[in-house]
């Protein structure tokens, strides 16, 4: 009479163990890849935001130069309160203010200092980027 003395094949607590072992795992990498996604729509919403600052910048900037290149007081159409001209909304997610201190622009050396700022909701967070410069008037008239 023959005996059996190997049994082949998997008992039922081997497949829960490599079942819950598999599921575990893909939950896992899920969790990963879903964070990732965050972490790279973060990423572009400051990238995006640091540079609609540096535009505000730019903006004002571009003033200043204009202003040179027709041989107007290099603060006209800044100091004078026509701020507004910088301060935009795009796309119902970025608010751009530009705020100007132009106490200085009358000193030796004469200069103003220009914050852009952008603020931003983010999954319920509110998020801001602020960027400072003092802009010089080199070129006198």
């Amino acid at each position: 009479m023959a005996t059996l003395k190997s049994k082949k094949g998997l008992s039922l607590i081997g497949v829960l163990i490599a079942t819950t072992l598999l599921s575990g795992s893909v939950i896992f990498i899920g969790r990963l890849l879903t964070n990732r996604s965050d972490v790279v729509g973060i990423s572009r919403d400051l990238l995006i935001a640091t540079n609609n600052a540096r535009e505000g910048l730019e903006l004002v900037r571009a003033v200043r130069d204009t202003n040179w290149i027709q041989k107007q007081e290099w603060t006209s159409g800044i100091c004078s309160g026509a701020i507004d001209q910088f301060n935009t909304v795009q796309a119902q997610l970025f608010k751009r203010t530009v705020t100007i201190d132009c106490a200085a622009a009358e000193a030796n050396p004469a200069f103003i200092i220009v914050t852009s700022t952008v603020s931003w909701d983010q999954k319920g967070r509110p998020r801001q980027v602020s960027i400072k410069e003092k802009l010089f008037n080199w070129l006198p008239v």
